[in-house]
C-alpha cells in the first residue's frame, strides 16, 4: 500500500514521517529534496515529497497511490490555498477513489481553536493537529489504515 504526503514546504510532511518512524519531533527544519520513501512494518510506504518540486512529480505518482495526506499549516493560509489547488486536480482525476486526509498542522500556534466543516465525501477527512505537541498527531494516519483496511 501506499499513502503519499502533498503540502507546501514547512507544512509538517517530514515532520509527521519523523514521529511515525524515530518517534520524535525536531525543532529545526531541513527541507526535503526530492521524495522520500519509508516503509513501516505493515509494509505500508509512506511518499514524503519536497515542497517545492512536488508539481511535476505528483502528476505521476497521484495516481498510483492508495491514500493520499495534505498538508498545510493553519497559521498560513496560503497553504491551505495550495493544498485546495492540488486536491482539486487530483480529485477531479481520481474521482475521489482514494481515501484522503487534509491536515492542518501547527494548532498549537494558535489563540483560539481552529476547525475547518465537515468533509464533501465519506473517502475525505479533516484533521488538527500539532506534531510538535503531539495532539492529535496519530490520528490521520489511523483514520487512512481504517478505510485501507489495514
Amino acid at each position: 500500500m501506499k499513502i503519499i504526503l502533498i503540502g507546501d514546504a514547512k507544512t509538517g510532511k517530514t515532520s509527521y514521517i519523523q514521529q511515525l518512524v524515530y518517534k520524535k519531533f525536531r525543532e529545526y527544519y531541513e527541507p526535503t529534496y526530492g521524495c522520500l520513501i519509508y516503509v513501516l512494518d505493515d509494509n505500508l510506504e509512506i511518499w514524503d515529497f519536497s515542497g517545492s518540486h512536488q508539481k511535476s512529480i505528483l502528476e505521476k505518482e497521484y495516481l498510483k497511490t492508495d491514500a493520499i495526506m495534505f498538508f498545510h499549516d493553519v497559521t498560513q493560509k496560503e497553504t491551505f490555498s495550495k493544498v485546495l489547488e492540488y486536491f482539486w486536480k487530483i480529485s477531479k482525476e481520481t474521482g475521489y477513489s482514494v481515501p484522503i486526509a487534509i491536515i492542518g498542522n501547527k494548532i498549537d500556534l494558535l489563540d483560539k481553536k481552529y476547525e475547518v466543516v465537515g468533509p464533501v465525501s465519506p473517502k475525505i477527512k479533516y484533521f488538527s493537529i500539532s506534531l510538535k505537541e503531539k495532539i492529535n498527531w496519530d490520528v490521520p494516519l489511523q483514520w487512512v489504515r481504517s478505510q485501507l483496511n489495514i
